[in-house]
């Protein structure tokens, strides 16, 4: 297993409306993102959110990059989860199995997202066959 260490900030946040309710308040949001550092690119994520405050919410996700990794470049899917109370962000996800394109099909891996002072961090554990 490999680790890659990543910031992003996110370029567009976009409402797609109301999903489930408005008590709470559940969303579907649209988010385009840029990548820098060992994961270097782009990401367009689909969350479903549920928001309880100003910084308390949930969300499920499912994101697509496009970009560069270890010498590689390519595309893959990954699903993520999670809740922010206050500062803290608790993550997990994972890259789905057989979304790898180009250089990065076979891919496989875990990753977690925390806040950091200019937008997030990614860190992906990751593994990929041998060229």
């Amino acid at each position: 297993m490999r680790l890659a260490v990543a910031n992003f900030t996110n370029d567009m946040h976009e409402d797609q409306g109301a999903a489930l309710g408005e008590s709470p308040s559940v969303r579907r949001v649209l988010i385009r993102r840029t990548y820098r550092g060992d994961l270097a690119g782009t990401g367009t994520v689909e969350l479903q959110t549920c928001v309880t405050g100003e910084t308390s919410f949930g969300y499920a996700g499912v994101e697509i990059f496009d970009g560069a990794l270890g010498g590689r470049s390519g595309g893959f899917a990954f699903v993520h989860i999670g809740r922010r109370e206050g500062n803290v962000l608790d993550t997990i996800g994972y890259v789905v199995p057989g979304s790898g394109s180009g250089d990065f099909a076979g891919i496989s891996g875990e990753i977690a997202i925390g806040l950091a002072d200019t937008g997030h961090d990614l860190l992906l554990t990751y593994r990929l066959p041998d060229r």
